[in-house]
């Protein structure tokens, strides 16, 4: 995620605060993205989760738990986990 700015940490952060939700999924033109927030409550559910994809089977697992936050950058969308994710090592 190494686009991501300030200002989205920022409406996650406040969305976390201001709403009864415990998930929080930044959404760009409806494609689900990165980085999620959780609240505190969530925390043993986070501790179980084993690899890269264990988030997706906790939000699905907990859909009534999920605030989706509606982003303006598609920065969100933007992953690099391996070497060849990188501009230069391809």
């Amino acid at each position: 995620m190494p686009l991501i700015s300030k200002g989205i940490i920022n409406i996650l952060c406040s969305a976390v605060k201001n709403k009864d939700k415990e998930i929080f999924v930044p959404v760009y033109k409806k494609k689900l993205g990165n980085p999620l927030a959780f609240k505190y409550s969530m925390i043993k559910s986070l501790k179980k989760i084993k690899g890269d994809r264990g988030a997706k089977k906790l939000i699905r697992s907990n859909k009534s738990k999920v605030q989706l936050v509606k982003m303006k950058s598609k920065s969100i969308l933007i992953d690099f986990d391996q070497l060849k994710d990188f501009p230069s090592a391809t």
